[in-house]
């Protein structure tokens, strides 16, 4: 689901309003604490990688990954 539509589903809106995690956090944060690789993201279904499995990997692919741990954001 692109970013733009993200910004009007009630998760997202009440999570900047109230100032609490997106689903995905918290969804994210569970996985990590588990150490999984991956996590199916709540509002879009997307399989999306973790922190831990990123960092475990060893370098960025260059793909945009959302919990990117070397810093890259777009795929170059």
């Amino acid at each position: 689901m692109p970013s733009s539509e993200n910004e009007k589903t009630p998760q997202f809106t009440e999570a900047v309003r109230t100032r609490t995690p997106a689903s995905w956090q918290i969804v994210h944060r569970e996985a990590c604490r588990r150490g999984l690789d991956s996590y199916v993201d709540p509002a879009t279904g997307y399989l999306v990688f973790t922190a831990v499995y990123l960092l475990r990997r060893g370098t960025c692919c260059g793909s945009g990954c959302r919990h990117c741990p070397y810093g890259n954001k777009t795929r170059t």
